[in-house]
């Protein structure tokens, strides 16, 4: 009988949502409302530029595929400002997602 009521607990939850399974998206939920603010750029830095840079471009590789498959209306813009307000140490980060993203745009425009 726990068995059975194990598995319909675990059928009755809601499906994850797809954005929270990128490695550097958290969801968390404010508890005075329940909201479920997004932050969109929760990545440590390792202070190598080119480990960095290349781990952005890994993120920014993700993010395009969440994109094309339909995922998440606007989140390049919540990442976006999500990195506005992360601090310089993440510039390398940066700069290998924003130019994963440029390069992306260019092979699809060519």
């Amino acid at each position: 009988m726990a068995q059975a009521a194990r598995s319909r607990s675990t059928s009755a939850r809601a499906p994850r949502d797809p954005i929270t399974t990128l490695p550097f998206v958290i969801n968390r939920r404010n508890p005075k409302t329940g909201f479920r603010p997004g932050y969109f750029w929760s990545v440590v830095p390792s202070g190598d530029f080119a480990s960095d840079t290349a781990r952005g471009a890994e993120c920014a590789r993700l993010a395009i595929t969440a994109i094309r498959s339909g995922c998440g209306p606007g989140l390049l813009q919540d990442i976006v400002a999500s990195m506005r307000d992360a601090g310089s140490e993440h510039d390398a980060l940066v700069l290998g997602f924003m130019s994963e993203i440029e390069d992306a745009l260019r092979r699809r425009i060519s």
